[in-house]
């Protein structure tokens, strides 16, 4: 049966392929240029796992490592869009390949379809990409959302274009709360729709306790036992608000020294320009012990949370601005007790048990913030690491239900 098409998704297929050469003024976008417009084609697959950035390749590692448990000899592969992301996935040794996913053009599309092959598609969290899913529905390629999310406003600029998704349904959505499971209902009326605990939870290893100092790489860099503040993943949209903490903190806490970790990498070169008047030294030239009262500017990936395990104060940015906040589970699982500002939209989905044990705390702004890191923290790791992992362990659970739900669609493998 043809694919029906709206007049608003004809007019997306016809200025995704005249005007995506647009696209290359982001710098994000720019990153794999050739590949993404596919003057290298990637080789046939049995499945391709799509990860928007760092935080979705982290859970395509994780459910490619239990489909191969599972099903021995697949061919996997993982598409990204971003360097971020390809270089979380190239610490992994058991893929087929790691290509950067075209642009959303259906020319494109089309053509990477055609080169991968793939007998089922797999995408993570919130990425709906009309060429690509019409593309699927066109190569009758069966493919899921994999702990699917929906943000309000990102739930609001779909809903405008509902009747033009959905003719492109997913075979399969896993959703990560009933709520989210609504919204992707109204979105794709005909797709088959579970619930299922978030996978983020199966990122963190409950079994293994804070990493201790000696043990950790980044111990040569920090002296024992110094008053480090960790400002992680912060996002361009709160950034004079973290540069107005860090003129104030350094104020009041003179030898404390600051890690900052930029959410994204092309922000590097505002960081050095606001540090100029500061003490600050980018992590790629950091070759001795830090000194109290300097800033280090992180310009490596894969490195924050090694640092929160020596954090004594940890915020984690993405709050402070509407963004959806970003993950503060991570300094949880190395016993440090996280800050957060007001807006965690993408983390409702945790509860309220943590904050009611004041395992996390959230404030308002960024003076609220400043007066909370000033005051004495709790500083007992294990005991932090063994409430937060009582009230997490409910929350397991999420990967073996993903495998159960994609048997049906995993028929084609045969051992």
């Amino acid at each position: 049966m043809p694919i029906k098409t709206t007049p608003l998704l004809s007019t997306y297929f016809f200025l995704s392929n005249y005007l995506y050469p647009l696209a290359f003024i982001s710098p994000r976008v720019r990153t794999g240029w050739k590949e993404k417009c596919l003057q290298k084609k990637p080789l046939p697959t049995d499945i391709l796992i799509q990860a928007a950035s760092v935080g979705e390749s982290k859970l395509a590692l994780l459910v490619a490592e239990k489909l191969l448990d599972q099903y021995p000899g697949l061919k996997i592969t993982i598409s990204t869009n971003t360097k971020q992301g390809k270089d979380i996935l190239s610490q992994a040794n058991n893929l087929h390949q790691i290509v950067y996913f075209p642009l959303d053009s259906s020319k494109w599309q089309k053509k990477f379809l055609k080169a991968l092959k793939p007998k089922l598609v797999l995408i993570l969290e919130t990425e709906i990409w009309p060429s690509f899913f019409y593309q699927l529905k066109k190569q009758k390629i069966p493919f899921a959302i994999i702990n699917g999310r929906m943000r309000s406003k990102t739930f609001s600029h779909y809903l405008f274009a509902q009747k033009s998704l959905a003719p492109l349904f997913p075979d399969l959505i896993l959703a990560i709360s009933p709520k989210d499971s609504l919204c992707f209902k109204t979105l794709f009326p005909q797709s088959q729709i579970t619930t299922i605990p978030n996978l983020k939870f199966e990122l963190l290893d409950l079994n293994t306790e804070p990493l201790d100092y000696v043990k950790n790489p980044l111990s040569r860099y920090f002296p024992p036992q110094k008053n480090i503040l960790v400002l992680g993943s912060v996002r361009k949209e709160e950034e004079e608000q973290i540069f107005w903490l860090i003129q104030n903190y350094l104020q009041a806490a003179p030898q404390a020294i600051i890690a900052l970790f930029p959410r994204h990498m092309e922000r590097i070169p505002y960081w050095q320009n606001k540090l100029k008047d500061f003490k600050y030294i980018l992590r790629s030239q950091l070759t001795r012990q830090v000194k109290t009262g300097e800033i280090i500017l992180w310009d490596k990936i894969g490195e924050l949370g090694f640092a929160y395990a020596l954090a004594k104060r940890a915020f984690v940015g993405g709050s402070l601005q509407p963004l959806g906040g970003q993950n503060f589970l991570e300094p949880l699982a190395q016993g440090i007790i996280p800050f957060v500002g007001p807006y965690l939209d993408n983390f409702l989905w945790v509860g309220e048990e943590l904050f009611a044990a004041q395992l996390v705390i959230r404030v308002k702004d960024e003076k609220e913030l400043l007066q909370a890191l000033l005051r004495p923290q709790k500083e007992n790791r294990k005991k932090i690491y063994l409430q937060a992992k009582e009230i997490l362990a409910l929350q397991k659970g999420g990967l073996n239900l993903v495998l159960k739900q994609l048997a049906p669609l995993l028929r084609f493998y045969s051992s």
